[in-house]
């Protein structure tokens, strides 16, 4: 299996906010991403990149999903639906009243959280969240694996009598210049090619 470093730009790749930058992720749910270090094998982040984010700002942390809320309000206006304060568990709303859930998936929740805050004028306080020891150490560990697991390059050999510059000349005319040597002898060279070309 082969595992590769994450940065924030990179997109999540499995889970409940497939498709999602991480950095977005990190911002709004950093536990998932730290969740993720210790139980995904292959899931490696460089821990470094991320610490330099600004500070989240998890919502969840800040009493959204109150009864009074805006963020519950919110989702009643979208889903038409009536709780009486939620809990989320996973991907999941529950109503307090413990009847029945509403499904939201995390990218769709990650979309309610931006709308929350742009359209409803919610201001989430910053977390300053830091990955626990063992995730740090776990990350590591993995990391190690990715050093000890990658090949050597395989070593560039020079192929003899390769003309380099006639297969680019070919390749970039398509014979529309003319032949090749025919070209040179009237003093043409590669950049004549690309200025011709509008490279």
């Amino acid at each position: 299996m082969s595992i590769r470093i994450y940065n924030p730009v990179d997109s999540m790749t499995f889970g409940q906010y497939e498709g999602t930058a991480l950095g977005k992720v990190f911002k709004y749910h950093p536990h998932y991403v730290e969740w993720a270090i210790i139980n995904i094998p292959e899931f490696v982040i460089d821990i470094n990149a991320f610490e330099k984010l600004p500070k989240p700002t998890p919502v969840h942390l800040q009493g959204a999903y109150e009864q009074e809320s805006g963020f519950v309000k919110l989702v009643i206006e979208k889903y038409n639906v009536k709780f009486d304060g939620v809990e989320r568990r996973g991907n999941q709303l529950y109503p307090k009243d413990g009847k029945g859930f509403l499904y939201i998936s995390g990218n769709e929740f990650l979309s309610l959280i931006e709308e929350f805050i742009r359209d409803k004028g919610y201001k989430p306080q910053q977390y300053d969240f830091r990955f626990t020891y063992n995730a740090k150490k776990v990350n590591e560990d993995k990391c190690s694996e990715v050093d000890e697991n990658e090949e050597e390059p395989e070593p560039y050999y020079e192929v003899p009598d390769h003309d380099y510059e006639r297969e680019y000349f070919n390749a970039m005319t398509d014979g529309q210049l003319g032949d090749y040597d025919e070209f040179r002898e009237r003093g043409g060279d590669l950049d004549k090619v690309d200025d011709w070309s509008g490279k």
